[in-house]
């Protein structure tokens, strides 16, 4: 099995995907991105970026970049590690299922709310993953606790790509996730793991779906705001895991 990260729902983003790709080139400096083929660029300079995936690459790879670190404290986190271990147990499996529901739903509510109020052009509805994990809850006797939190603040198109990035990860890590769980506790997306299971066949393709709109929306001048988003979201995600692992 490749390895994975968990990026908040957890975006858990699988290095092993990447590996028909050619390595990402290391830039210098944090406001430099890819261009069409290959070469260092500075984002900043959009008009050095040949077409609307390029820049969409570009943004990609600094988003990442910015958030490595904090990715790699969410492989080792004590609260979702049980979910790729064979041994995990329905109670453990209903625990989790009910800290990333009370983590989430607030971040979720939050980019519907400024899409929305923005009028900006994605049908977001078919993004959200909430309703499903309350479908699981459900299946599993289990009522949704409250929100844990308020949520990120949103207030740009750069802070709203910072959150949608770190929960759009979430469905292709979730899919190695729900492999695991059909073994490991006989679940399926009929029978509480829909939310693991992502988007099903669709997964890759609202992964690319984020991508366009996020180039479309988020210009250089709003990278900045995207990164400190993403990092601000992870942080606060990792410490509610933390909180939630001590409170048990």
């Amino acid at each position: 099995m490749g390895r994975f990260s968990y990026a908040p729902f957890f975006g858990i983003i699988i290095t092993s995907l990447n590996k028909q790709k050619k390595p990402p080139v290391r830039c210098k400096k944090s406001a430099q991105g890819l261009g069409a083929e290959g070469e260092s660029v500075v984002v900043a300079d959009v008009h050095r970026l040949n077409t609307h995936a390029d820049w969409a690459k570009a943004l990609a790879s600094q988003l990442r970049e910015a958030t490595r670190a904090l990715h790699r404290r969410l492989d080792h986190s004590p609260r979702l590690a049980p979910l790729l271990r064979p041994q995990l147990t329905l109670a453990e499996y209903s625990h989790i299922l009910k800290t990333l529901y009370a983590i989430n739903l607030p971040i979720e509510l939050r980019i519907a709310d400024y899409i929305a109020a923005n009028e900006l052009p994605i049908d977001y509805e078919s993004h959200r993953r909430m309703r499903d994990l309350a479908i699981d809850l459900a299946y599993l006797d289990l009522t949704p606790p409250a929100a844990a939190w308020a949520g990120p603040l949103i207030n740009s198109p750069g802070a709203l790509i910072g959150c949608f990035y770190v929960l759009a990860g979430s469905s292709l890590g979730g899919r190695v996730i729900f492999r695991q769980l059909q073994i490991s506790l006989a679940v399926d997306e009929q029978n509480g793991a829909k939310f693991f299971a992502g988007h099903g066949e669709q997964t890759m393709d609202k992964w690319h779906e984020f991508w366009h709109f996020a180039a479309a929306i988020c210009p250089a001048s709003e990278l900045p705001a995207a990164q400190q988003s993403a990092t601000l979201l992870f942080e606060s995600i990792i410490q509610h895991l933390e909180r939630s692992h001590d409170d048990r």
